[in-house]
């Protein structure tokens, strides 16, 4: 799978609507926020993980928005399995 990042440069979407975003792309899928701002999932391999748009999952074991946001800021979420 590509980790090609999206042309659209958005900004910080937080913990939460993250999670809602991933729940929705990934209906089979279990996730849980642990540590204030890490995300374990289960029933889904961590690069196999549909985000939403902005997002990609890294073959590092996270979730970013890196390279993708207009500030320069972004998220990063660790993946535990």
């Amino acid at each position: 799978m590509s980790n090609v990042k999206s042309m659209t440069q958005l900004e910080n979407i937080g913990i939460d609507k993250l999670m809602e975003e991933l729940r929705k792309r990934n209906p089979d899928a279990d996730f849980e926020i642990v540590d204030g701002n890490a995300i374990k999932i289960s029933g889904i391999e961590p690069e196999d993980v549909k985000c939403p748009e902005g997002y990609y999952s890294s073959e590092r074991g996270y979730i970013t928005n890196k390279g993708n946001t207009l500030s320069g800021s972004y998220e990063v979420f660790m993946l535990h399995n």
